[in-house]
């Protein structure tokens, strides 16, 4: 248990917050981690007297080091500075056809908005023929 000492309380930081370096440089880190898969591979060599079998053992753990490397690149990528606004200009052209009712739902089965064909055939408040807003009979 700890008890107050009356000292400020600490906050925490990251690595690079503190100017340290937050782990080691990617070169240094692959080949520490080539060098223990050099002597996995011998010892399993030694201990079972099979080439085919620490060749297997290089193989695999290359291919899950390289998924960690891949998947750690993937990590470090940054985002999209911002996002823009959507473009509805595809969508009002294709919801502006002539002689077709067009609705768009949301996924409560809402509409969210209707060309005026639709709206002139069917109304405001009509949920799309077809949809599961519809009670059977209408």
């Amino acid at each position: 248990m700890s008890r107050r000492t009356g000292s400020q309380p600490h906050t925490l930081t990251t690595a690079e917050e503190r100017g340290e370096s937050a782990g080691l440089p990617p070169a240094k880190f692959l080949a520490i981690m080539g060098g223990g898969l050099l002597l996995s591979a011998l010892v399993l060599l030694i201990a079972t007297g099979s080439w085919l079998v620490a060749l297997a053992f290089i193989l695999a753990s290359g291919v899950m080091l390289g998924g960690v490397v891949m998947l750690d690149q993937m990590r470090g990528a940054p985002a999209s500075e911002g996002t823009s606004a959507p473009d509805w200009s595809v969508t009002v052209a294709a919801i502006e056809r002539a002689g077709e009712a067009i609705a768009i739902t949301d996924r409560a089965n809402r509409m969210v908005c209707a060309n005026p064909f639709f709206l002139d055939s069917f109304g405001a408040n009509a949920a799309p023929p077809g949809s599961a807003a519809r009670s059977p009979g209408s």
